[in-house]
C-alpha cells in the first residue's frame, strides 16, 4: 500500500492494489482514471511507482464503439482501455486520490 496526502482531503489516504484512482494529466478537470495493479520502488528505492490499468470515460469513447454496447451508458461509467500505446507505469506522486 501507499500513503498519500490528497489535496482537499483532511487526512492521509491509503492507496491499495486493486483500487481505482485518479492520476493527474493534461486537463485538470478530467484527470486520468486507472486501477492500481502493483506498487513498487524504483531501482534507487527513493521513488514510488505504480503499475496501472487504464480506463476511459464515456466522453472519450468514439461514438461508433459506444453503439456496440447496445445500451445508453451512464454518464459516469468508465471502460477498460486495452490500447497498447499507453505506458502502464506511473510515478506515485501523480496519483491524486482514490475513486469509486
Amino acid at each position: 500500500s501507499l500513503a498519500i496526502r490528497a489535496e482537499g482531503l483532511p487526512q492521509t489516504t491509503i492507496i491499495k492494489m486493486g483500487q481505482h484512482i485518479l492520476i493527474e494529466g493534461d486537463d485538470n478537470d478530467n484527470p486520468y482514471v486507472a486501477r492500481v495493479v502493483r506498487l513498487f520502488a524504483d531501482e534507487s528505492g527513493e521513488q514510488m511507482k505504480a503499475v496501472v490499468q487504464w480506463f476511459v470515460r464515456v466522453s472519450e469513447v468514439p461514438p461508433s464503439k459506444l453503439k456496440l454496447l447496445g445500451r445508453d451508458p451512464h454518464p459516469q461509467e468508465i471502460f477498460f482501455y486495452e490500447g497498447r500505446n499507453c505506458d502502464d507505469e506511473v510515478d506515485a506522486q501523480s496519483i491524486l486520490r482514490p475513486v469509486q
